[in-house]
């Protein structure tokens, strides 16, 4: 009887033995399971934050692009202004060298003068040579005409509005574009500072949670540096406006603003409005050239010293006068040419160094105070200092980050850095995290399946935080094997999910976030990993 009741009680504590393994063996499977699955759940968090906080940096990129493409444009319009202003004077300069071209054709009827002196043994050229001589005059008086009483009136009834509402315009666009980059460049910075995607996303992510606020967000500071104004892509105030002159400068096209000479039409145009104040037979024909462009001397439209100190626009050519009225025995047909050229020089309100002339001039030209005129209006250029400016301030992008390969060009990178405090939980923590105590020996041992603290071999580490690290890259792509650095003038920026090592600092970035969320014994393992040659990444 004695030996059934011992049997029977061993059978019990083997059986409660192995139930207790089993029940430890189904709480630890739930546990690990339950930890993977929030694990997960908190790297998807992480992974859609760093997408959106690089999606928040490409689309305020993209739009500060946009308002650089627009104020691009704009400058463009003004030089078409600046252009048509320069072009109509060049075209009355055109009128002054006919006139000296015929001057120069009557030379040949001003040499055979003295054969009206009697007993000159040429008198039968005296008659021709002073009827050619006075019909030359005649023609040149008759141009001096056109020009004072039909050109200039109209000139300057065109030419004075044309300069004024480019004018206001400018002053207007000039404001609006780089008040609006400024406010989406703030914008987007306090986004980034406030990690607000990052916060949208977890609160969703735990609307339906018991324990509210276990999750929490961090990793601002890579995020913040990466697009600080000259520690990062951008550059603001800015100080060199190379990028947006050359852009300038390309976008004119081969279009009468940026090379007249091409067009035939152009001197075809002349050609045809001095002919006909001409008289028949007597013809004219116009070949010139001319451009605007931005530089600090007039070069004629060539890149070489290109700067944004000045608007200017040139124009020059020849005349070439045929007159065809003379009568024997003189010369029948004699030919001159003459020179024209004209010069507007535009700077801001703050210069008074602007420039409007054209040779030769007929009569009175541009009186009006240089500074109410053919001026770009207030500097808005890099600082008072860098004025005369006829370039509004603009946000651009970081050129010493353009030449930097181990920086990835500058292009912005950013951590997310979400994490889930499993200490809240407190003891409302999910039934399967066991916790047993047991006394043998006057010694208290224990098993805790929530595993937030580690025992004495572990050094009480706290490992309550659960961490979950995605690196996030707004980048430039142009498509179509473009080949253009990363810049603010187009706008190409799109965001995607990276490695943390995308650039030479990023292994040691993503350490300096782990430190800062309090998890540096993660990140002591990070820089265990890759001292053993680990080269993998988040």
């Amino acid at each position: 009887m004695t030996h059934k009741l011992l049997s029977r009680g061993q059978t019990l504590v083997l059986f409660a033995l192995t139930l207790l393994l089993l029940t430890l063996l189904v709480t630890l499977t739930l546990s690990f399971g339950s930890k993977v699955k929030e694990k997960m759940e908190v790297q998807a968090a992480a992974d859609a934050a760093a997408y959106s906080q690089a999606a928040t940096t490409a689309r305020v990129f993209n739009e500060m692009a946009l308002m650089s493409r627009a104020q691009i444009g704009h400058l463009v319009s003004k030089a078409a202004v600046n252009s048509l202003i320069d072009w109509s004077s060049y075209y009355r300069a055109q009128i002054g060298a006919t006139r000296n071209a015929y001057t120069i054709a009557m030379l040949p009827y001003i040499a055979l003068l003295p054969c009206c002196i009697p007993y000159s043994g040429c008198s039968s050229f005296c008659r021709c040579a002073i009827q050619g001589v006075r019909d030359i005059t005649r023609s040149q008086n008759a141009l001096s005409r056109y020009d004072r009483t039909e050109i200039a009136p109209q000139w300057d009834q065109l030419e004075r509005p044309a300069a004024q509402r480019a004018l206001r315009l400018s002053q207007a666009a000039q404001q609006m574009f780089v008040v609006g980059q400024v406010v989406q460049y703030g914008r987007m910075m306090l986004e980034l500072n406030n990690q607000s995607a990052a916060n949208d996303i977890i609160d969703s992510a735990g609307a339906g949670s018991r324990w509210a606020g276990e999750l929490r967000v961090d990793g601002v500071s890579t995020t913040r540096r990466e697009v600080a104004p000259y520690l990062g892509a951008v550059a603001w105030p800015n100080l060199i406006n190379g990028h947006h002159v050359y852009a300038a400068m390309g976008s004119r096209g081969h279009s009468f603003v940026a090379n007249r000479g091409i067009f035939p039409t152009d001197d075809w145009l002349v050609t045809a409005g001095i002919q006909r104040r001409l008289t028949t037979p007597d013809t004219v024909m116009i070949q010139g050239d001319g451009s605007t462009y931005w530089a600090r001397t007039p070069l004629h439209g060539t890149y070489l010293g290109t700067t944004d100190t000045y608007s200017i626009a040139d124009d020059h050519g020849l005349a070439f006068v045929t007159f065809a009225r003379g009568r024997s025995p003189c010369p029948t047909q004699t030919f001159g040419i003459g020179v024209a050229e004209s010069l507007l020089i535009a700077s801001d309100s703050s210069d008074p160094r602007d420039r409007h002339r054209w040779s030769p001039r007929l009569g009175t030209g541009d009186l009006e105070p240089a500074q109410t005129r053919h001026n770009m209006g207030t500097c808005y250029g890099r600082n008072r200092m860098g004025c005369p400016s006829v370039w509004p301030m603009f946000v651009d992008y970081n050129g010493v980050k353009v030449m930097d390969k181990d920086d990835n060009w500058g292009q912005p990178k950013n951590f997310a850095v979400i994490q889930r405090d499993y200490a809240v939980r407190g003891t409302q923590a999910d039934p399967w995290n066991l916790l047993f105590r047991f006394r043998f020996g006057g010694t208290d041992s224990g098993f805790d399946n929530s595993g937030l603290v580690l025992g004495p071999a572990g050094g009480g580490l706290n490992i309550s935080r659960q961490t979950a690290v995605s690196t996030g890259l707004a980048y430039y792509h142009r498509r179509e094997h473009w080949r253009e650095p990363p810049n603010l003038l187009n706008p190409y920026w799109r965001a995607t999910l990276v490695p943390a090592t995308v650039d030479s600092s990023g292994a040691e970035d993503f350490v300096d976030e782990l430190n800062g969320a309090g998890v540096g014994w993660a990140a002591e393992a990070y820089e265990a990993l890759r001292a053993q040659g680990y080269r993998g990444g988040p």
